[in-house]
């Protein structure tokens, strides 16, 4: 059986589910085992309620390139403007929605992908509750994997450069430069730095900034003095989050305004909030629905707060 469906075989799919047939009839009628017709559905959730009262499903939210014959840029292009916007956020596998851009889409992909099984790995995740009592009770992702070669032969064919976090876990062949932030953590159960491989250099570069459970530091320029009033830290929503300030840092140097950014893991959404300040185009997605709804959460919630912030005569 294959990987993946045809575009047909979606667009078959679609019609079936639409004329309200049951997903073990329409893996019988179709030759698929149930849990892949289970899962494409989940892929190709539209996040509405369809006629018949189940979660909606587009099998444009998944078509594969590979399996349609999405070759040429232009037939790519196409395909890619039918499902995705700028400055939009989706809850889709990653990989798949890739191969729908044309080559060297994006000017810049920061990514994060995951590097162990998921936050049930308490031990590469900190502890599950904190010397000064802390909890972190991320719940277990059924979507948490690694990603596997396909998945970088993408990142790198739809964006012209690259930062690649967690790269020391990954068996790949990185470009030489590196970005390496400290996050002055102490005897946290952290790590002490976090490493992102990266082709606009070649060479190392540093971001000091505290990230240690409630104590967080100050300013991208005091990123080593611990923040006074802990009432603007950043809330903890995801389980491997990265801070706004690091991805404010990184578009100040690497990025101009008017590019287009790729993140294929969002998890917290911090790239996203930073990119929008920058004036950066940008495209996210999440495959955890769990995840994603607390990432639309938040920027929806940065964003109003934001715009009022202006209404009443204040500047970023």
């Amino acid at each position: 059986m294959a990987k993946h469906m045809t575009l047909e075989e979606r667009k078959a799919l679609e019609a079936r589910y639409n004329a309200g047939q049951s997903v073990p009839g329409i893996a019988d009628a179709m030759g698929f085992s149930f849990s892949t017709i289970y899962k494409e559905l989940k892929r190709g959730d539209t996040g509405a309620m369809d006629k018949n009262g189940r979660a909606g499903y587009s099998g444009g939210f998944t078509i594969l390139s590979s399996a349609c014959g999405i070759r040429q840029t232009t037939r790519r292009s196409k395909e890619m403007g039918e499902v995705f916007k700028l400055n939009h956020c989706y809850n889709v596998d990653c990989v798949p929605a890739m191969e729908l851009f044309p080559d060297d889409y994006f000017d810049l992909a920061v990514v994060d992908p995951p590097y162990f099984s998921g936050p049930e790995r308490r031990g590469f995740y900190g502890s599950k509750v904190s010397k000064i009592g802390v909890h972190r009770d991320y719940p277990i992702s059924p979507t948490w994997s690694r990603p596997g070669p396909e998945y970088f032969r993408e990142l790198f064919r739809v964006s012209r450069h690259y930062i690649v976090w967690g790269c020391n876990y990954f068996d790949y062949k990185f470009a030489t430069g590196r970005i390496v932030w400290d996050k002055c953590n102490g005897s946290s159960s952290f790590s002490d730095c976090e490493i992102a491989a990266t082709d606009l250099f070649s060479s190392v570069r540093l971001f000091r900034y505290m990230w240690s459970g409630m104590m967080q530091g100050k300013s991208i320029a005091e990123g080593g003095t611990m923040q006074g009033n802990k009432s603007l830290n950043e809330k903890r929503i995801h389980p491997t989050q990265k801070l706004v300030a690091l991805y404010d840092w990184i578009f100040k140097n690497y990025a101009e305004p008017g590019q287009k950014i790729l993140d294929t893991h969002l998890g917290s959404g911090s790239s996203r909030i930073a990119a929008y300040e920058a004036g950066l185009d940008f495209i996210g997605f999440e495959i955890d629905s769990f995840y994603f709804q607390l990432e639309e959460e938040r920027f929806a919630e940065y964003t109003s707060q934001t715009s009022l912030f202006h209404m009443e005569g204040g500047e970023k």
